[in-house]
């Protein structure tokens, strides 16, 4: 059962800068109201600054392919953004989303959401029968589906959150970013007939950071997994697309403000903020070549001659590329990315309706509906918990100056759906989701634009949403992840 949506929209700005109303112009240069040679400090100037974010959509090995030939985190942004249009006019991409973001020096919210009703507790169905005396006597069943109870709501849509602070003086300003965007991708069925449930499938992408943007400059802030709904409706997390999303600053210049006609102020040398790019790179191959290459490559330093066999596999179809994940942050800062499907759970149960429930023999009446009253249904689910699959990384950075060395604390955590296990037999059944967890986690320091090799984990088998049935058995797994992260300064 469908409730009506509500579309919501809104744009809300705070200013950190004090009482707005207090500026005679707020457009006007640094100065006091008499113009005399007493002038007002340079945080008093108010300016206004448009965030310009484009999300671009191409195929995953184009982009990351893009990322690793990018010269630094803030010297290749616009030329990357140039290369990702191109495959949008060839046909190989799209443009997500643009969006514009007006702000002064302070804090600024966008949002375009539609709130969408997620059912989460269901009343059991109802059976029972009619009977008419007659003339003639007529038996006829009748039942109660599963009716939703209690639901949850989903803000389905993007919403951005910017913080803007600094000097744009300088020519820099710091951008602290919430950027995220969710979808309804799938609906999946539980049970069958009268006792269907459907759960809708969501996907949630978001990106939260904090780092520099160079005036009139684009930076490559992200890179984040879009849902495909066909892959999706079967709960596979790997689709062949990805989403870079790119962001730029633009405010008018005010780098050399006249405080007196024979003294000029002197301009603020542009400087670029300590900060970087990491992108985390999650290859699948055989275990037996994954053993190979590591004792062929077994020193730490020799990661980036690894990854570049490993580049050459791909290229032949002998090992494959699984995710890539980027975020860009300022020094002693943190950053997550997170690409996650969202699938209801079962959690509670309701007792079983129908077969084993009666003795004897049937009631001819009701004999032609034996399948509805005495059938195999399952156990049927009254609550649900979503369950969360995909990828997600949490990344702490710290570095003194942009070309190192660059310690890092990153976490980096991947959940593949296996399926659904089914337990016990006949009406007695439940079924429940199986995921599989691939925990990588590093502390230490890298070298800029080197490849590190920070884990080997054993692969999960390919996702779905098809029944397991019988006990989860340990099997040796036949696949290995590698995990990379490289930082690109």
């Amino acid at each position: 059962m469908r409730c009506p949506s509500l579309y919501v929209i809104t744009a809300l700005v705070w200013s950190g800068l004090g009482p707005l109303f207090a500026q005679r112009d707020p457009f006007a240069p640094p100065g006091n109201a008499t113009g005399g040679e007493d002038s007002a400090p340079a945080q008093n100037f108010i300016v206004q600054i448009r965030l310009d974010i484009d999300s671009i959509e191409i195929p995953h090995d184009q982009a990351n392919a893009l990322i690793r030939s990018m010269g630094g985190a803030f010297a290749g942004g616009s030329k990357a953004r140039e290369t990702a249009l191109l495959s949008v006019a060839a046909g190989q991409g799209k443009r997500l989303h643009r969006q514009f973001l007006t702000t002064p020096l302070g804090r600024s919210q966008s949002e375009s959401i539609q709130e969408s009703p997620c059912p989460t507790e269901f009343d059991p169905v109802m059976l029972g029968l009619i009977t008419n005396p007659g003339p003639p006597e007529v038996v006829k069943p009748f039942y109660t589906p599963t009716t939703p109870q209690s639901f949850e709501f989903k803000h389905l849509g993007w919403t951005t959150s910017a913080e803007v602070s600094c000097d744009p003086s300088s020519g820099w300003v710091e951008l602290n970013l919430s950027h995220s965007w969710s979808s309804l991708t799938a609906e999946h069925a539980w049970s069958r007939d009268y006792a269907e449930i459907k759960q809708p499938i969501f996907h949630h992408c978001q990106f939260d950071s904090r780092f520099p943007l160079r005036r009139g400059e684009w930076t490559l802030a992200t890179l984040l997994r879009r849902p495909n709904p066909e892959a999706e409706g079967v709960g596979g997390p790997f689709v062949p697309d990805r989403v870079l999303t790119f962001i730029r600053a633009l405010w008018e210049d005010p780098a050399a403000p006249v405080t007196n006609a024979s003294r000029p102020a002197k301009a603020k040398a542009a400087k670029t903020p300590p900060a970087a790019g990491l992108l985390h790179e999650w290859i699948e191959i055989s275990q037996t070549d994954a053993a190979a290459l590591l004792a062929r490559y077994p020193a730490g330093e020799q990661s980036g001659a690894l990854r570049n066999d490993l580049q050459e596999r791909i290229s032949k179809g002998q090992a494959s590329l699984l995710e890539t994940t980027y975020q860009i942050l300022r020094s002693a800062q943190k950053s997550n990315t997170r690409s996650v499907t969202e699938i209801g759970n079962a959690a509670n149960f309701a007792p079983a309706q129908g077969g084993g429930q009666t003795q004897g023999t049937i009631p001819p009446a009701i004999q032609k509906y034996e399948r509805l009253f005495f059938g195999d249904t399952p156990r049927i689910p009254e609550t649900f918990q979503l369950v969360r699959t995909g990828i997600d990384v949490e990344t702490e950075l710290t570095c003194v100056r942009n070309e190192g060395p660059f310690s890092i604390n990153t976490q980096a955590r991947m959940v593949r759906l296996m399926g659904i296990r089914c337990h016990g037999d006949g009406t007695q059944e439940k079924q429940r989701l199986e995921t599989v967890e691939c925990p990588a986690g590093f502390a230490g320091s890298l070298i800029a634009r080197q490849p590190c090799l920070i884990a080997k984990v054993d692969a999960p088998p390919p996702a779905s949403l098809g029944l397991l049935r019988g006990p989860s058995v340990e099997k040796i797994p036949e696949k290995a992840l590698l995990v990379f992260v490289t930082v690109l300064p």
